[in-house]
């Protein structure tokens, strides 16, 4: 697809590695008082890795490892990237299910249908979150979804509101794309799965 500019946007990316797996994640976010500059890239790279610390890995598996957060200038191609290395592992010793299993992560905004809402797979997912074959606890769904709107309101504190980035709408390419601020993390029990954390792929 050919670049879409995000109006004032960047993009935020966890980079992780597990089993020889690699994969990520990555979030929308708009700055609030014009377009990024470098320094803001930074700022936001450290914010990000500092969530992590704090607030995620005690709940992942020590087998993961957050290889580095990029923060790209999304409103323009070519625009500067900042990369911070990080390579600090998740802290739960439970036995870790297999690097295709995820928590799919929702971000619902205040419009409905398919182009304003987003979705993260989170992986690193260990046995103790687990309830049935097919689901995990109620507990820990609410305990990452707390963790992303913890993060939504350090970002949000910064000067950077995390939105939903819609590209097309009813199959028409939205060119700059719509920024939509997030409104609400919901976090579905069942496990899901990425066809990139298979295991042999993602490499």
């Amino acid at each position: 697809m050919t670049f879409i500019p995000m109006p004032n946007g960047m993009q935020l990316c966890f980079d992780f590695g597990q089993a020889s797996q690699l994969w990520q994640f990555c979030l929308s976010l708009r700055k609030s008082s014009g377009p990024p500059l470098d320094s803001d890239l930074i700022l936001v790279a450290n914010a990000a890795a500092d969530w992590w610390t704090n607030h995620m890995k005690v709940n992942l598996s020590d087998a993961l490892t957050l290889r580095q957060v990029r923060v790209t200038d999304m409103t323009a191609q070519g625009a500067p990237q900042y990369i911070l290395t990080d390579g600090t592992t998740g802290q739960s010793s439970a036995d870790p299910l297999t690097t295709g299993s995820a928590a799919v992560v929702s971000a619902r905004t205040a419009k409905r249908g398919r182009s304003y809402r987003g979705r993260v797979y989170l992986g690193g997912l260990t046995t103790d979150v687990v309830q049935t074959a097919a689901d995990m606890s109620g507990a820990a769904a609410s305990t990452f979804g707390a963790a992303f709107a913890q993060l939504q309101t350090e970002l949000d504190a910064l000067g950077y509101d995390t939105v939903v980035a819609s590209r097309q709408h009813n199959g028409v390419v939205t060119n700059p794309a719509e920024l939509n601020e997030v409104i609400a993390w919901v976090v579905d029990t069942h496990f899901d799965s990425q066809r990139r954390r298979l295991a042999g792929r993602g490499t």
